[in-house]
């Protein structure tokens, strides 16, 4: 007996396992069938190419246009002002809240009903006293009603909610804006860089042309290594694929800035600006204290986040003083009324109706009201700590934003000389090796080659940063991409970001006939 009592209160994984070992086994009904899903839909591959791809491939076509599209930094943001659809949506939600906000406004003007309506009755009713009898008539009435409800407390708060919610949407507006137009800055900027970059490597190319014309004039003659021609042909090689490399990317760069600008994305741009330029908008030499404070009082976001902080803190008062407001209502109809027995109406005669009410409701005898209240401070401070969180990361970004501005500033220096030193070992090893071949090395003039383009990809990497820095930083501090149009300046450089075609001028080898100079 003990041992069946010990049996039948065993714990209940007891019974689940004995559940699920019946389940398995199909003794127990407990596992759902399992469902039938349609078969996936057939796939359609498309027709194959008329012709193989290595045949449908011309390796020598060209991959940008004779004649790209010319664009320049303000057009590119006004079209993404006019055009991008992320900042229409933004806009549109604008006039989305305004419309909410006069719905609000206009909750103390009444309902108007009107109409006609009829109404039959055929069958068993009860008057007041009790009795119950069997009876057919229809009724008739042909007017109107104006009926006043009123929630005192959404009356007095609903208005002051919607605006904020308005403020909130109009500031979110701004800063989707000055997030699409600074994305727009920075595409241009990337499309400027891969430009200069294209010139830089045609520089580079024909160096390491002219590199391998003399090592084979000289292999010729007898006077040089058939692995230096082989090094400058690799190094020849590289540039081409490196000039391949930079055209897709101007494609890649296009497809981006015609999505923002909503272009057709076969679009092919190309800078109006001969040459990249550093380009200033916020002075370095500005306290970064005051920077981050104009930043917390003018970044869009954080007056986002301060409407909807009031909103919230409306919307707990509300909840304060919805328990203890009445509901007033009123209803006054009027019109004509007629009726008679069975589907007959007659006797038409003017009717009027007037309803006076004022309600206290508590819901939940007062704990759903409660609830209420604490749900809404809790939501107010949520609003509290999200715009704390808020200013940290404009703060942080201003500070992230000045700092490499500030040390970009400071690398425009080095990477100009860089750039000298570079052009100067390149044309002294140059005139050694093809005055004096057997003072100089072509591996000498090789690591020249590749140390100038170095350099001068360096020098271009670092005006394209600046750039980049300086508008972020303006965006960062609160003012629309589209003001720094007329605020931004280049800067002075010794060295010019974009090399000139020198490779056409560039003295022909001196011809070797014996070996000897």
């Amino acid at each position: 007996m003990a041992r069946m009592f010990q049996r039948f209160s065993a714990p209940r994984h007891y019974w689940l396992s004995a559940a699920a070992a019946g389940c398995l086994t199909g003794c127990l009904p407990l596992c759902p069938p399992r469902p039938e899903y349609p078969p996936p839909p057939a796939v359609h591959c498309p027709a194959p190419c008329e012709r193989p791809v290595e045949e449908a491939f011309d390796p020598d076509a060209a991959l940008l246009p004779a004649r790209p599209e010319l664009i320049d930094l303000p057009t590119a943001l006004q079209l993404a002002d006019r055009q991008n659809p992320q900042i229409a949506v933004a806009r549109e939600r604008i006039r989305e809240a305004l419309a909410v906000q006069d719905r609000a406004e206009a909750l103390w003007l009444p309902q108007l009903e009107f109409g006609p309506t009829w109404m039959r009755h055929d069958g068993q009713i009860q008057r007041a006293t009790g009795e119950v009898l069997t009876i057919s008539r229809s009724s008739l009435f042909v007017g109107g009603a104006v009926n006043f409800n009123w929630e005192l407390g959404e009356l007095l708060y609903a208005p002051l909610v919607t605006r904020q919610f308005t403020a909130a949407r109009a500031a979110g507006a701004a800063a989707t804006a000055n997030d699409r137009l600074l994305d727009v800055a920075v595409v241009y900027f990337d499309l400027l860089q891969t430009y200069a970059l294209i010139e830089v490597n045609r520089e580079t190319l024909a160096n390491a042309r002219h590199l391998l014309e003399l090592t084979e004039n000289y292999e010729k003659a007898g006077k040089g290594a058939a692995a230096d021609t082989a090094r400058a042909r690799v190094e020849v090689n590289l540039r081409e694929t490196e000039r391949f490399d930079l055209e897709s990317r101007v494609l890649i760069v296009s497809a981006r800035l015609a999505q923002l600008v909503q272009l057709p994305p076969e679009t092919i741009f190309r800078p109006v600006e001969p040459a990249l330029v550093p380009l200033a908008v916020v002075p370095e030499s500005a306290p970064l204290t005051d920077l981050i404070a104009q930043a917390v009082n003018y970044r869009p976001e954080l007056g986002e986040n301060r409407a909807l902080v009031l909103a919230a803190l409306e919307r707990w008062r509300a909840a304060k003083v919805t328990p203890l407001v009445p509901r007033l209502q009123l209803a006054v109809s009027g019109g004509g009324f007629g009726g008679g027995q069975n589907g007959f109406f007659g006797d038409f005669g003017p009717r009027s109706d007037v309803a006076v009410g004022a309600v206290w409701r508590l819901n939940q005898f007062g704990v759903g009201d409660a609830a209420v209240i604490r749900e809404r401070a809790a939501q107010y401070a949520q609003a509290i700590f999200q715009r704390h969180t808020v200013e940290a990361a404009v703060a942080a970004q201003v500070v992230q934003q000045f700092g490499a501005a500030f040390a970009l500033r400071r690398a425009l220096g080095s990477s100009q000389t860089a750039v000298a030193s570079a052009r100067v070992s390149y044309e002294l090893n140059e005139e050694r090796i093809r005055r004096a071949p057997e003072q100089g090395r072509p591996i000498e003039l090789l690591q020249a080659i590749q140390a100038l383009a170095r350099a001068r990809q360096e020098y271009v990497q670092t005006i394209a940063d600046y750039s980049r820095s300086q508008l972020r930083l303006y965006t960062a501090l609160g003012n629309p991409p589209l003001c720094a149009l007329e605020t931004m300046r280049p800067l002075p450089l010794r060295e010019p970001p974009v090399p000139q075609p020198v490779a056409e001028e560039l003295p022909p080898p001196k011809p070797v006939a014996n070996g000897n100079e």
